[in-house]
């Protein structure tokens, strides 16, 4: 099962970068918001990132000494995380791994893994979710822990901002400013189509990408939920009406109840 249209992110992986500032490119912002969980792990602690993208997150984790194993559902983003580890000399393993498949992928069992960026929201229906996140229980070790982060959906469609312009950018002589072009339907369950488009400025020229992304959004107590019905337990989270993100830690049950 492969919940996330690969063919949307495929084409979008050479201009992924474009969305961050170089602070977030560098990885320390989410390295420093998940410090308390990473200080919490065993010596020699294994670490799954299996929403990679171009590989922002796991090549940060590599740099302060994790062993990392990275995955991604699309091939595109996959060639663009190993060619950016490979500028770097950095050696982590970046597989295309769909979630319900991570068992299959992997033999080994991690202490941590994480599924950040909002990926979860490629789920198309609450089954799916759930075998997703068996996929991810599946390849934890007993005890070990899965962070988890969302868009705060009920905030997004409750104030629809239909537009959203990020900063500019500036990288190699181009000039670029990232825009967000919501759509959103009437129901929850259905589609949410969030459109964007790069606007790129090199010399006296201008033109603009677009790169379409499907959403599925889902409340923050199904979420709780779905996790539960995929056997995590210790379920916390810092979910905020008012923010527009939040992070769920689930904790795989241990040994005496493990699955």
């Amino acid at each position: 099962m492969n919940a996330v249209r690969t063919d949307e992110y495929d084409a979008f992986a050479s201009d992924y970068h474009w969305l961050y500032s170089d602070r977030v490119l560098s990885g320390a912002p989410f390295v420093d918001s998940y410090a308390t969980v990473l200080r919490s792990l065993p010596p020699q602690a294994r670490i799954l990132d299996c929403a990679c993208g171009i590989g922002i997150h796991s090549l940060a984790l590599a740099r302060h000494g994790y062993d990392v194993r990275s995955t991604d559902a699309s091939g595109g983003m996959i060639a663009e995380a190993r060619r950016r580890a490979a500028l770097e000399g950095l050696e982590v393993e970046f597989a295309k791994c769909s979630w319900a498949d991570l068992p299959k992928e992997f033999t080994e069992r991690f202490d941590l893994v994480f599924c950040y960026g909002n990926a979860i929201g490629h789920c198309r229906t609450r089954e799916e979710t759930v075998a997703s996140l068996c996929g991810m229980r599946a390849v934890l070790k007993p005890g070990g822990v899965l962070a988890v982060d969302s868009r705060n959906w009920e905030k997004a469609r409750r104030e629809r901002v239909r537009f959203h312009a990020m900063p500019m950018r500036v990288r190699d002589g181009s000039r670029c400013l990232p825009l967000y072009v919501w759509n959103f339907p009437p129901r929850w369950q259905d589609p949410h189509l969030i459109e964007l488009v790069l606007l790129f400025q090199e010399e006296a020229r201008t033109h603009h990408r677009s790169y379409p992304i499907t959403y599925y959004p889902f409340h923050h107590k199904d979420l709780v939920i779905r996790l539960g019905d995929a056997g995590f337990q210790e379920v916390q989270s810092d979910f905020d009406d008012a923010k527009d993100t939040y992070t769920v830690i689930a904790r795989k049950r241990g040994q005496n109840g493990a699955s």
